[in-house]
């Protein structure tokens, strides 16, 4: 599934995507690379990762994130070459860190997703969370209270019909926008899955 980039009037001025991520973004699916997925710019996530691109000085262009330690990968969008350095704004000071091009990037993340292996819902990085409805938040989405967090939405798509009442019980795991839900946390097999559309908050 293809994951869509932010539009040229919200980039800044002269920069370019390089051309082989913009062919990655009409074909692949978002999370091939997993741990590292890619950031949808219409969603929730995107519209975040944008808002907060220039909060350490830097001028950024956020275009993937990974599960691993919640890192996320931008472009230097103050070059105007068509192939421009990746800059990392890392979630711990401690860790500085970057690459000289996306190609260089490419081959890293290639190389974490080889070494890590396909989606695993058994996976240390994909924790189940408990989470009890709240209620429904609008239409397109369920409001549930989930452990650490006061609440967030999952899309309503995700639960099964007979979850969505409040107080229900169910397990959710959750990767970039896409949200995965078990009826028990031993479960092998989900109970239903969905990410979130382009127009989804």
């Amino acid at each position: 599934m293809p994951f869509d980039l932010y539009p040229p009037e919200k980039l800044p001025p002269l920069f370019r995507y390089p051309d082989q991520f913009v062919q990655i973004a009409a074909t692949m699916a978002p999370n091939h690379f997993y741990p590292w997925w890619f950031i949808q710019a219409s969603t929730k996530t995107g519209q975040l990762s944008f808002e907060l691109r220039q909060s350490d000085g830097r001028n950024l262009v956020p275009f993937a994130k990974t599960d691993e330690f919640d890192d996320i990968a931008c472009f230097d969008g103050d070059d105007p070459s068509g192939n421009p350095r990746i800059l990392i704004k890392a979630s711990t000071p401690d860790r500085v860190y970057g690459y000289s091009d996306f190609n260089e990037w490419l081959m890293v993340a290639t190389r974490d997703a080889a070494a890590l292996g396909p989606v695993s819902f058994a996976s240390p990085l994909t924790e189940r969370q408990l989470c009890k409805v709240i209620g429904a938040f609008d239409p397109e989405s369920v409001q549930v209270s989930t452990t650490g967090l006061d609440s967030t939405r999952v899309p309503i798509a995700a639960v099964p019909p007979d979850l969505r009442m409040p107080n229900a019980e169910f397990w959710l795991l959750r990767h970039g926008d896409s949200f995965t839900v078990f009826r028990q946390p031993q479960d092998a097999e989900p109970a239903a899955m969905a990410t979130w559309s382009r127009d989804g908050a």
